[in-house]
């Protein structure tokens, strides 16, 4: 017998047979843990919505829970098979990058619905692009959106993102399962597919609901799954617009003609217009007596005339000014094109005006960052241009995460009215106010009272205060003396929506809520207490002021005269995110197309004003109505296809007028050589640059472009200010497609910003350097502004070429630069120093103070 120690306790043999295996990795568990809360997310978004959304059924509301949990389903099914297929290493790679997809998708849908929650539309690519390009002056935006609920739901889930590896790891460290009993009976496997049939069988039996229910029109939109929308919108190309007809005619661009003048006798007239933010019609007291809203306002239109029935353009303030202070359509896409250099295809007001002799001012209590407005107010050719930066803002509150309190305008206004008058110059004002915009709010010394409830009671008490500062400037022009020979023109430049149908603010809003807004005509030769009656449109507001002058628009302009008797046959109007809506109405009926995104809608707006009762939902549909909407669709098809046409044709040609023959003459001559060769520079690589040429041998390379000069205005700038440069190019051989600039800012003093990419193509995008010419010159102006701003400090602008397909690097794939002239600063990274900026801490801008000017 074997000894066994004292203190020992007797050993027992260990069973026969295998030791039972430690838990296997469950591919299921982990799908289950990894997927979940993406499908917990997207199925809670949805029941949120069709909660919050009036006018649907429970068949419509599962219907439209389909594509959810197809989706979940699907993608579940999908995760489980890679994961089941995948060994060792390659599984931990499959795993780790279906981690990042699933966070990215679930984060995707958690800013999808807090989009729609803030807009009642849902959000697509375009949207989100715009959004992200534009991350640092939206920020404030976004910010007030978001709550302390906001915070906590979003850490949240990304909180949960870690559970499926905490329960790896926890069946990892689990003890073994008991060995089966012999003999044991062996579990039913209906129980193991239990959750597979469960998986399946929801979507199943909402997929028939689905097939067999006709949608309610308020949930139509809804019924598709963030994520299966979003990408197929994404990856669906942007089709060209369409070349124009043969044979027809070339816009000879705008004509003036001569007619009778209000005033014929005396000094040239003065025009002031006055665009009110986000002010819709249905809210001011002129258009609903009942609201005591805007009562100084009321007092105005009785002194005027006031039109009963106008639209706005495009339901976005940088859209909408456009189509009021130039007389034209906006291009009807996102990005805010008209404020590049090239932006504007026919003159404005400002510049006709202008080289007539008229002073002219653009102010604003917002800031002239947001959208590049400075650069849009500098292209319709206003002399002098204050914003927020500029305006005195001593005693006054910053009321919107946009700018200071309307009251900040008075007083600027009213001084520069005045030098006018000293100075004998005909004028032209325009102002733009800012608090009736998201989120409404008001000094805390305005008094306010109860007007409704949420947001639209404070809505309405910014409309009050903006009426305020109305009777305040109003009060002031007339101890000046100014308006006995001024034409005043007041319009809001969209309306605003709370939910009438089902959306908020304005960008998406192609109800009446959005596009009536209010416009009034106060002045010599205009009739007290008339009304402007017909189908009326802001593109008609210019015109209105060209015939008043006697000089009426005779060509080149899509809007009317409101003088004239007889208004539009039709009108049409946009919103502003990109193929989301679209609307035409005549005297009685209105047809919306939504881009095929839900079903059209077609309304009387006779017996229907406020858009409850969508004709075209009758089932079924009446042959009377079917020929009234399709003409209507027809002509909203064909109108997008020509503005698209005509913008996609004017931008070629303003692309042109940056190429030529001849050699510009830029404010300060370079002589920047480019060699299209990735040789490195032998010259040492730490220490300070090196003046001139790195390495005099590279003077003999045959260069390919020269950098001869370059206009820089802004040398001194205020941090979130623009720096506006135009870089003057020669072209000795064509690049071809795989050279592209770089401009860079470095940092050089302690505090700066160390780099700040400012990559760019030429000339907004319109010329880039695969069509450059030997032969030719190219100057590409373009604009650094920065997402954040730039700290305080000293910065220096760099420019170069890179072979795109070159392998390597920083100067590895760099061209060579050189230059002759010695006070140009070469690096070693084959960067040419050409501009020295300093950047100031706020709150002065001389930047932005009178660059209108430069």
């Amino acid at each position: 017998m074997a000894s066994v120690a004292p203190d020992s306790e007797p050993t027992t043999a260990p069973p026969a047979g295998p030791a039972p295996a430690r838990p296997s990795f469950s591919a299921a568990r982990y799908a289950a843990w990894l997927v979940g809360p993406l499908a917990f997310v997207c199925i809670f978004a949805k029941l949120h919505k069709l909660a919050v959304t009036p006018g649907g059924d429970l068949l419509s509301s599962l219907a439209a829970l389909f594509p959810d949990l197809a989706f979940s389903a699907a993608f579940g099914l999908s995760v489980f098979a890679l994961l089941r297929l995948s060994r060792g290493l390659v599984r931990g790679m499959v795993g780790t990058v279906l981690h990042l997809l699933v966070l990215l998708l679930t984060v995707l849908v958690f800013v999808e619905h807090g989009f729609w929650l803030t807009t009642g539309t849902l959000l697509d690519p375009y949207t989100l692009g715009y959004g992200l390009e534009h991350l640092g002056p939206l920020g404030k935006v976004y910010l007030s959106e978001m709550g302390l609920g906001v915070w906590l739901g979003f850490a949240a889930l990304l909180g949960v993102h870690a559970l499926p590896y905490l329960a790896l790891r926890r069946a990892r460290r689990a003890p073994p399962p008991p060995a089966p009993t012999p003999g044991a009976p062996l579990p039913n496997p209906f129980y193991r597919l239990m959750p597979l049939v469960a998986l399946l069988a929801l979507p199943a039996c909402t997929g028939l609901v689905a097939l067999s229910v006709d949608v309610a029109a308020p949930v139509e939109p809804l019924t598709e799954n963030v994520v299966v929308e979003f990408s197929a919108e994404a990856l669906a190309p942007t089709p060209p617009p369409a070349p124009a007809p043969v044979g027809a005619p070339i816009d000879e661009g705008l004509v003036l003609g001569t007619g009778p003048r209000a005033l014929p006798d005396g000094p040239p007239p003065n025009v002031i217009f006055i665009v009110l933010e986000s002010t819709r019609a249905r809210s001011t007291t002129p258009y609903a007596p009942e609201l005591d809203t805007t009562p100084f306002l009321a007092s105005l239109a009785a002194k005027g005339a006031q039109v009963d029935t106008s639209w706005t353009a495009v339901t976005h303030t940088s859209k909408a000014i456009v189509g009021i202070l130039c007389g034209i359509f906006p291009k009807l896409d996102l990005p805010i094109e008209e404020a590049d250099p090239t932006g504007l295809p026919t003159p404005c007001l400002a510049a006709l005006l202008g080289d007539r002799g008229y002073a002219t001012a653009f102010m604003q209590t917002a800031t002239a960052r947001f959208e590049k407005r400075d650069q849009l107010v500098k292209n319709m050719r206003y002399e002098t241009f204050r914003s927020k930066e500029t305006i005195p803002s001593d005693g006054f509150e910053e009321t919107s995460y946009f700018g200071w309190e309307d009251a900040a305008l008075v007083a600027p206004a009213l001084t520069w009215v005045r030098e006018q008058r000293q100075a004998n110059r005909p004028f032209f004002l325009t102002l733009l106010t800012l608090s009736t915009h998201h989120t409404y709010n008001t000094p805390t010394r305005f008094p306010k009272k109860q007007r409704a409830t949420g947001d639209l009671d404070a809505y309405l008490n910014a409309m009050a205060y903006t009426d305020d500062v109305l009777a305040k400037l109003f009060a002031g022009l007339e101890a000046e003396g100014a308006l006995e020979r001024t034409l005043v023109v007041i319009t809001g430049d969209h309306g605003e929506a709370f939910g009438e149908h089902g959306r908020l603010q304005h960008d998406s809003v192609i109800y009446e809520e959005g596009l009536h807004v209010p416009v009034f005509l106060i002045g010599p030769g205009i009739e007290p207490g008339s009304h402007i009656t017909g189908l009326r449109q802001s593109i008609d507001l210019m015109p209105t002021v060209l015939e008043w002058l006697g000089t009426p628009a005779l060509h080149g302009l899509p809007g009317k005269s409101l003088l004239s008797t007889d208004g539009h046959d039709s009108i049409i109007a946009s919103c502003w995110l990109r193929q989301r809506c679209i609307a035409t109405r005549d005297l009685r009926h209105k047809y919306i197309w939504h881009y095929d995104k839900q079903a059209p809608e077609l309304f009387d707006l006779h017996d229907d004003p406020l858009e409850k009762s969508n004709l075209l939902a009758e089932n079924p549909l009446p042959p009377s109505l079917a020929a009234l909407a399709g003409p209507m669709k027809d002509r909203l098809l064909a109108f997008k296809a020509d503005e698209d046409r005509r913008w996609a044709t004017f931008f070629e040609q303003a692309a042109k007028g940056f190429v030529s023959t001849v050699a510009p003459t830029p404010s300060v001559p370079l002589d920047i050589a480019i060699a299209a060769t990735t040789r490195e520079v032998e010259a040492p690589t730490v220490g300070p640059p090196t003046m001139g040429p790195a390495d005099p041998t590279h003077a003999a390379i045959p260069p390919m472009l020269k950098l001869i000069g370059m206009d820089a205005p802004d040398r001194v700038v205020v941090s979130g200010d623009p720096i506006r440069v135009t870089l003057h190019w020669q072209v000795l051989t064509a690049p071809g497609p795989t050279w592209k600039p770089f401009t860079h800012l470095i940092g050089r003093t302690p505090g700066a910003r160390p780099r700040y990419n400012a990559d760019h193509v030429p000339v907004g995008g319109r010329v880039p350097v695969a069509t450059w010419k030997a032969g030719t010159y190219v100057s590409d102006p373009f604009r650094i502004q920065p997402d954040k701003h730039l700290p305080p400090g000293t910065y220096e602008l760099v420019v170069g070429f890179w072979d795109e397909t070159a392998a390597g690097a920083g100067k590895d794939v760099r061209a060579i630069v050189t230059s002759s002239n010695p006070d140009i600063t070469i690096d070693a990274e084959h960067r040419a120093h050409i501009l020295t900026v300093e950047v100031l801490p706020e709150p002065e801008s001389p930047a932005l103070k009178h660059h209108p000017e430069n």
